[in-house]
């Protein structure tokens, strides 16, 4: 121990000239681990990542320095920190996020994650990142802006962004519908389901979608002329959708569009049998003789 204490002693003069500085540093942070001087440790540590230029170097002394400060030195918050530098170096790295989202977790750095996060993916415009690290980033601050910091509204750019690069997120859409909903912004609620349906391949889906969007302009904004237009839509993807068939019925009726009324009927009378057929030729008689 003496002797590993003098060579200690001998390199630390060599710390402060530049020629030597990155090598001293190196010999001792082993030297200081063994002795078990963390805090020297992590001052060494420090002066690695400043001399060090390769990058996967520098992100394992990253590590190794939030190790230090969290496990040896007992402190967290300086861990996160440091972690917190290295994700903003290197945001593509995601492990780098799972210890950082680790850190804020265990010291109650919510907010000082999602700055974190915001400072390489703004609230708009592009980020630069691969979508897979931006996808993964926006859902960490989405979910903490909403279920952290209760800021629903600070988590809308996040979902937003979210939804635009993945349409079909429903997470992101089911959220989104209930942050809008909440706050009774329909026409904004309308533009969302357009997104979504517009992105939707899958008919039975389109049809589910717009089924949603009509009851809204229907039942709550009392818009029977957009209702209308939603319920047509449906049937031009699925002609016998019974939802929207008999909505238009009364929508139709309500806003005496009888010609289109008459088309409605003449058309389920297609499929009618029974007391159902009698009744549908009653109607369209009385509609056709007025």
């Amino acid at each position: 121990m003496p002797n590993d204490a003098r060579v200690i002693e001998v390199v630390e003069q060599l710390l402060p000239v530049p020629e030597t500085r990155a090598r001293a540093a190196s010999i001792l942070e082993r030297g200081y681990e063994k002795l078990g001087d963390s805090r020297r440790q992590a001052e060494v540590l420090e002066v690695l990542i400043a001399t060090t230029a390769a990058r996967d170097d520098r992100l394992a002394l990253y590590g190794r320095l939030s190790e230090v400060h969290e496990r040896s030195l007992g402190d967290a918050t300086t861990a996160f920190d440091v972690i917190a530098r290295a994700a903003g170096e290197f945001p593509t790295e995601l492990p780098l996020w799972d210890r950082l989202t680790a850190l804020s977790a265990m010291t109650g750095q919510a907010q000082a994650l999602v700055d974190a996060i915001g400072a390489v993916v703004p609230h708009d415009g592009p980020s630069g990142l691969p979508e897979l690290v931006e996808l993964d980033l926006a859902e960490r601050a989405a979910t903490l802006f909403d279920e952290k910091l209760g800021d629903a509204d600070r988590a809308r750019p996040y979902l937003e962004r979210m939804l635009a690069r993945q349409p079909g997120n429903e997470r992101a859409f089911h959220r989104l519908k209930q942050i809008l909903t909440t706050r009774e912004q329909w026409n904004e609620l309308g533009a969302l389901y357009e997104q979504v349906v517009a992105a939707t391949a899958d008919t039975v889906r389109r049809a589910e979608l717009l089924a949603e969007v009509a009851l809204v302009a229907e039942e709550i904004t009392g818009d029977r002329p957009k209702a209308i237009a939603y319920y047509e839509r449906i049937l031009e993807v699925d002609p016998g959708h019974e939802q929207a068939i008999r909505s238009l019925d009364s929508l139709y009726a309500s806003e005496m569009r009888w010609d289109r009324l008459a088309q409605l009927l003449e058309r389920r009378l297609q499929g009618a049998v029974g007391e159902d057929r009698t009744e549908l030729e009653q109607r369209l008689g009385t509609l056709l003789f007025v």
